[in-house]
C-alpha cells in the first residue's frame, strides 16, 4: 500500500514536467509562426493529456480506498490493543473519573488519530517529491533557483509541522 500511496506525488511531479513541456512546446509554435511541423507535437501532447485526465482520476479514487482500507485495518489492529489493557487494568484505575476519561478519550481517538497521522505523513512524502520535480523544471532558468524555492518554502513547512503537532496533542 505505501508504493500505492506515494503514486500521487510522482503524478503531482509528472503533471509539473508535461505542464512546463506543454508551454515550452506552445512557445515554439508561436515563435514558428504557427507552422504544422511545430503545431503537430503540441496538439499530441494536449490529446495525451486530456487522455491522461481519466487515468489521474481512477489513481484518485483509488488512493480514497487505500486510506479506507488502511483506516479499517488501523482500527481492527488498536482496538483489541485498547480492550486488552482496560481489561487488564487495576479496578482503582477505574474509580478516578480522570483516568476514565483518558479511557474513553482514547477509545473514541482510537479511530482517526493513527490515520490522520499517516495521512499527515503521507502528505509530507507527497510535496516534498513535487518540491524536487518542480525544482528539476527550475534548473535550466537558473541554478539558483531550486535553492530560492527550497529557502521559499521553509516558513510554509515550518507552520505545517507545527501545527500538525498541535493536532497531534
Amino acid at each position: 500500500m505505501g508504493r500505492f500511496a506515494a503514486a500521487p506525488g510522482i503524478v503531482a511531479g509528472g503533471q509539473h514536467l508535461r505542464d512546463a513541456r506543454l508551454v515550452n512546446s506552445l512557445v515554439a509554435a508561436i515563435r514558428a509562426g504557427g507552422s504544422w511541423d511545430i503545431l503537430r507535437p503540441t496538439l499530441l501532447l494536449v490529446v495525451l493529456i486530456a487522455a491522461i485526465q481519466p487515468a489521474l482520476q481512477i489513481l484518485r479514487s483509488g488512493t480514497a480506498y487505500v486510506r479506507t482500507a488502511q483506516s479499517e485495518l488501523v482500527q481492527d489492529h488498536i482496538s483489541p490493543l485498547i480492550h486488552g489493557k482496560s481489561a487488564a487494568a487495576d479496578l482503582g484505575f477505574y474509580e478516578s473519573a480522570a483516568s476514565y476519561d483518558h479511557l474513553h478519550r482514547t477509545r473514541s481517538e482510537a479511530a482517526y488519530r493513527p490515520v490522520a497521522l499517516v495521512e499527515c505523513l503521507g502528505s509530507m512524502v507527497l510535496y516534498a517529491i513535487t518540491l524536487v520535480v518542480v525544482g528539476a523544471v527550475l534548473v535550466p532558468f537558473g541554478a539558483w533557483l531550486p535553492g530560492a524555492l527550497l529557502i521559499g518554502t521553509a516558513p510554509g513547512l515550518y507552520v505545517a509541522v507545527r501545527y500538525a503537532l498541535l493536532q497531534i496533542q
